[in-house]
């Protein structure tokens, strides 16, 4: 897991725009499942333990990785996680032990390990999710059809920058990386559409968008595309043209300005390379039909 990477506030801030989000469901008499890496530190398994009168939660069940350690809290009167008891394994998301404890959870609720997404979510099917993800990873296939049908919410109401502390990680000396929220518990109001330049107008005045040209190609005279293809390279996200109806690969840093009634997302870019320059992570994106310039 990459809990320890998690504050507390973010998780809190986030649990309470999803529950006052139109069609959110209802956490009364609800287990929260927390997959974490150290319970004593998890930002989702302090939260919900703090604030389980407010929820009206029935239990919260927290897993230690390696060594495996079960959490468990219950009741509703006051009480803090508490240890339990060992795990026959190292506590594994994916051993039957935790398996079954998925089984009793109304909610899962983690940031799953970076790269490891697609599988989680496959693995708490049939269950509320709320999880904290890499912009990188949301763009796998499958999560990005998901979001375009609905079945999941991004929240991009605020970019967080994740890093760990001496405290929760002391031996770790990570980046930090930009994450963004992921459930189907209530989606909060987007993010207002971008405000866009046509590319004559990009071209000419948007600094970043040059800058970043020159960077890929030597030359800011125009967009590229992604060899062997018609998409458009928009190497920054303020480069967007609002005057190009095909589609755009653009950096992963969109989704938390994603607006869905602007753009639809396609896809990841498989290995997107401009004059055989490899590219950073790229998303597909396109204008929704309903979308004015």
């Amino acid at each position: 897991m990459s809990d320890w990477f998690t504050p507390f506030r973010e998780v809190e801030l986030e649990v309470y725009r999803r529950l006052g989000a139109p069609g959110a469901p209802s956490l009364d008499g609800a287990t929260v499942l927390c997959p974490a890496n150290d319970p004593d530190w998890s930002g989702f398994t302090r939260f919900f333990a703090a604030a389980h009168g407010r929820l009206g939660l029935h239990r919260v069940l927290a897993v230690g990785y390696r060594p495996g350690r079960l959490f468990e809290a219950s009741g509703r009167t006051d009480w803090s996680v508490r240890f339990v008891r060992d795990l026959d394994g190292d506590g594994d998301w994916r051993s039957p032990e935790v398996s079954a404890l998925r089984d009793a959870a109304d909610l899962v609720a983690a940031a799953p390990p970076f790269g490891m997404l697609d599988g989680f979510l496959d693995w708490a099917a049939g269950r509320h999710v709320i999880v904290l993800a890499g912009m990188v990873d949301v763009c796998h296939a499958n999560i990005v059809h998901m979001l375009r049908d609905g079945e999941l919410a991004v929240d991009g109401g605020r970019p967080i920058m994740m890093s760990p502390t001496p405290e929760t990680a002391p031996d770790v000396s990570y980046q930090p990386r930009p994450v963004v929220w992921l459930s189907d518990m209530g989606a909060p109001l987007p993010p207002p559409p971008l405000q866009l330049d046509t590319m004559a107008g990009n071209l000419r005045y948007n600094t970043r968008l040059r800058n970043a040209l020159i960077r890929e190609t030597g030359s800011a005279d125009g967009y590229p595309v992604l060899d062997g293809t018609d998409i458009l390279e928009v190497p920054s996200v303020s480069g967007i043209p609002s005057d190009w109806a095909g589609r755009m690969a653009v950096p992963v840093s969109f989704w938390p300005k994603w607006n869905p009634g602007q753009f639809e997302p396609l896809g990841p870019a498989r290995s997107p390379t401009v004059n055989g320059r490899r590219l950073y992570a790229r998303l597909l994106i396109r204008r929704t039909h309903t979308a004015t310039v």
